[in-house]
């Protein structure tokens, strides 16, 4: 809702957002849904690249995205794909590049078992990226 306001000045304008459209003329810029997903295209495949998300979420457990094949797959058709989750509050990585899938747990303790990493399912922003280079996967 766009609302305008006078003053002494002139007229200014200002907007009154509904839920879920938050961005500075209202444009939706959060995606949220509890027992849902939505689709979207398929991310570019680039020998580097870099892909970043920000969340908010108060569920121990719970996919947050992923990127692969979504239909029924044939013996021999590529099997490429990528996931984050939260499990237990903390993000997993799974990527498979062809060769099998491989997965990076973030526990977020030290070997000497003190907490290092705070929970993300806090219900706060946070920001997550993954950094691909060739074979090499950063979390």
């Amino acid at each position: 809702m766009l609302t305008f306001y006078f003053n002494l000045v002139g007229i200014f304008f200002r907007c009154e957002c509904h839920s879920m459209f938050d961005g500075p003329r209202c444009q939706q810029t959060t995606h949220s849904f509890s027992e849902g997903y939505t689709l979207y295209p398929p991310f570019s495949q680039c020998e580097e690249s870099i892909t970043s998300i920000e969340f908010a979420t108060l569920k121990e457990s719970g996919l947050i995205f992923y990127n692969g094949p979504v239909d029924k797959m044939e013996k021999d058709d590529p099997q490429d794909f990528i996931s984050l989750s939260i499990i237990q509050g903390y993000p997993e990585l799974i990527v498979n590049h062809g060769t099998g899938a491989v997965t990076l747990n973030v526990i977020g303790k030290d070997k000497d078992g003190i907490t290092r990493m705070p929970i993300l399912n806090d219900g706060h922003w946070h920001h997550l990226s993954i950094i691909r280079k060739g074979r090499v996967c950063i979390l």
